[in-house]
């Protein structure tokens, strides 16, 4: 291949780079890449490759200089590495196509660099270094392996299809088309990897052919004037004629599987997903409809509704998939290989978390990914559970203290409301662990989160206390009772139960917590005191269990 800079030219330059650094006469030069293929303009690096005769390797990264007009690159690498990544290249295509699919786009890339290049420096050295791997066997490996690239490709397409999502079918069928378009020139001798130069390579390595006027008839949607459908069934055609076979089509081999390592957690109304222990979604109730309804092991394709739903189950069963929370395979083939896992921006709403689980508002999307890490996130849940439990237990103190006109007892047990009240609000806002009791109030106090009215009240409340008689423990305690129900209100803990009014409202407590006792188990999370484990082992009922005595050190009881 002919390289756009004359010969004086790389030699002009590669003579600054010289007088610039101290390059040793025994190393091998080539001038590799765009301008070395022939495919370079005027905004091109001008790329040198220098092979040392070393056996360490060298830095990754090139040196950039500007020289006459020109960014220069220069790479340096050892010849011992590169005859390592030149025969890493040769032993994959003397095992086969499992082992070329395997292979590292870097690997290949710098091999066809190397081999392409044009020598400038020690020809006979650097054609010493290039016997590892003749030209024509890596052609064959990237036609190979861009082939396998693109038959990825379209079985993402094919998937995304069924889920009805064309927008997403057409950017994997243009990049099916391309790597298949590759592979065919790379099976003429024309195997530069960089995917910008198709259109060059096309009308140089095979002009006027039909396949040629076709692939770039169809080289994207905007192109082609084709609607999304009428595009997709164009470039399949194509597809064809480039050499996939008829079974690369067939959305019936589609399957579902479950993902390794996701497990699913109702709270509440919510439910939610946790991946790897390390992450945790929440479903809107259209994705959580969805996710219920996924069956593992069966098609796809019977799977979608065909109605009106079909874009929005598939856009959430997409979600799952994007996400690593479910698998999409290709029957024959094993597990979709080109759509990455990835992630979500981390979503938080103030307050956080409630009984129910993670707090998400109404116009948030169908699924987003808690803020929160998922241990720290079931430990401010289970210590949210159980200091609305104290607050209840704290007023049946207060009315009792209240009864017997025992007037400094019900001021505590007022405080300790108030006190407990603080804690489940910075529980929600996902603080754990908690402060200690003595600095609640200057937590909450600087709590910005939280609205204003709200500490302003619980700070002036706190601060003024006072009970003599009847008449002003009455008046304390409606007070404690508004900012209690402001709190879950704020919280959006509204739904938990009085725990010490009746039999029902003790259990409703107990399940409450004992979804959360799991979670918490599940995680390894810090729990609020010993005895929440001990919902895990009662399985939801209030039956007494039988344990050892306790160590003096361990939580046991309400705490004040």
């Amino acid at each position: 291949m002919q390289s756009v800079l004359s010969i004086d030219q790389i030699r002009r330059l590669l003579r600054a780079v010289q007088d610039r650094f101290e390059v040793s006469d025994t190393c091998g030069i080539a001038l590799e890449g765009s301008l070395a293929e022939g495919l370079g303009n005027s905004s091109s690096d001008v790329d040198f490759l220098v092979i040392a005769d070393e056996e360490f390797d060298f830095p990754v990264i090139p040196t950039l200089l500007f020289i006459d007009g020109y960014r220069v690159e220069v790479r340096t690498r050892s010849a011992s590495e590169m005859k390592r990544q030149l025969a890493k290249v040769a032993e994959a295509a003397r095992r086969g196509k499992r082992s070329i699919r395997q292979l590292d786009e870097e690997d290949l890339d710098r091999c066809q660099r190397f081999l392409s290049a044009i020598d400038v420096q020690n020809e006979a050295y650097l054609s010493s270094v290039r016997r590892f791997l003749p030209r024509s066997v890596l052609d064959g490996v990237i036609a190979t392996w861009l082939s396998e690239q693109a038959r990825d490709s379209l079985h993402c397409a094919v998937a995304m299809d069924t889920l009805g999502l064309p927008a997403s079918a057409v950017s994997w069928a243009q990049s099916a088309l391309t790597e298949a378009a590759k592979s065919w020139l790379a099976r003429k001798g024309d195997c530069y990897l960089a995917k910008k130069w198709l259109s060059e390579q096309l009308t140089r390595t095979a002009p006027g052919d039909e396949l040629t006027n076709s692939i770039l008839e169809l080289e994207t949607l905007a192109r082609s004037g084709l609607e999304p459908r009428d595009y997709l069934e164009r470039v399949f055609e194509i597809l064809r004629r480039l050499g996939l076979a008829g079974k690369d089509f067939d959305g019936r081999n589609l399957v579902l599987e479950k993902a390794a390592h996701v497990t699913t957690w109702q709270l509440g109304e919510r439910v939610h997903l946790l991946r790897n222990k390390t992450e945790l979604f929440a479903l809107s109730a259209q994705a959580a409809d969805t996710w219920r309804s996924l069956r593992f092991g069966g098609s796809l394709l019977e799977l979608i509704d065909g109605g009106e739903r079909r874009s929005e189950q598939g856009s959430v069963i997409s979600q799952f998939h994007g996400l690593g929370l479910v698998e999409i395979a290709w029957r024959g083939a094993g597990v979709i290989r080109r759509r990455k896992t990835t992630n979500l921006p981390p979503y938080i709403q103030w307050p956080v978390l409630s009984p129910d689980g993670l707090i998400v508002g109404d116009d948030a999307p169908s699924i987003v990914l808690s803020a929160l890490p998922p241990s720290r996130f079931a430990a401010a849940g289970m210590a949210l559970l159980y200091v609305n439990m104290v607050i209840e237990n704290a007023r049946e103190d207060a009315l009792g203290a209240m009864d017997g006109a025992q007037w400094r007892v019900f001021e505590r047990s007022v405080k300790r409301m108030l006190r407990f009240a603080c804690f489940a609000m910075l529980s929600s806002y996902g603080i754990n662990p908690l402060p200690p009791v003595e600095e609640v109030y200057g937590i909450v106090e600087e709590l910005k989160q939280a609205p204003p009215a709200l500490r302003a009240h619980i700070i002036e409340f706190e601060r003024t206390l006072r009970i003599e008689d009847k008449q002003s423990a009455l008046s304390a305690l409606r007070r404690m009772d508004a900012i209690a129900s402001e709190m879950r209100q704020n919280t959006k803990g509204s739904v938990f139960p009085s725990s010490f009014e009746s039999a029902s409202g003790w259990q409703q407590t107990l399940n409450m917590g004992f979804d959360w006792a799991r979670l918490g188990a599940f995680l390894d999370a810090k729990f609020p005191l010993e005895q929440a484990r001990d919902l895990i082992q009662s399985g939801k009922t209030a039956r007494p269990i039988v344990k050892q005595p306790a160590d003096r050190s361990g939580a046991r009881g309400l705490p004040s």
